[in-house]
């Protein structure tokens, strides 16, 4: 604010207000000073200050780590429909879907990566949490056939 007047720099997206009726409208201005407006819908907007990134962390759970045959991925009601996101160290996508519940349970079992990184991803894209989770299901599987292999086939 300067003298009474709100000045706004560098506006991407523009302004959004609140009609009396209770509709949102955002405002975009032209290079002519012309205010242009169309309507929004005031559910899918965020108000207020952004939480402070550790905030949001502790919005998210990712546990047991290591992992058996299952994880557990918690999230804050208020972050329903982020994304969660498996991939294997190398950045190769293995899992995806939406969080529309605030408890998640993924099987470990079809996983054959020994280290995958779990992702929270809001639905504006931020990526909220990554973790990287040993798989422990793979690891200790893994150690078992390699027994069995060598037991069944001694020269």
């Amino acid at each position: 604010m300067k003298n009474g007047d709100i000045f706004i720099e560098d506006i991407d997206r523009g302004i959004i207000m609140k009609s009396p009726d209770g509709n949102c409208w955002r405002g975009t201005l032209d290079n002519t000073g012309s205010l242009h407006f169309v309507q929004v819908n005031c559910d899918d907007l965020v108000t207020g200050q952004l939480k402070p990134q550790s905030e949001i962390e502790s919005q998210v759970r990712i546990y047991p780590n290591p992992a058996g045959d299952k994880v557990f991925v918690s999230i804050d009601p208020s972050l329903s429909g982020a994304r969660l996101e498996i991939t294997d160290t190398g950045g190769t996508l293995i899992h995806s879907d939406r969080m529309v519940n605030p408890e998640s349970r993924k099987d470990m079992t079809s996983y054959m990566s020994r280290m995958l990184v779990f992702s929270i991803i809001t639905h504006r894209g931020t990526n909220i949490e990554s973790m990287k989770v040993m798989n422990e299901y793979v690891i200790n599987n893994s150690k078992k056939n390699e027994l069995l292999v060598r037991t069944t086939f001694r020269p």
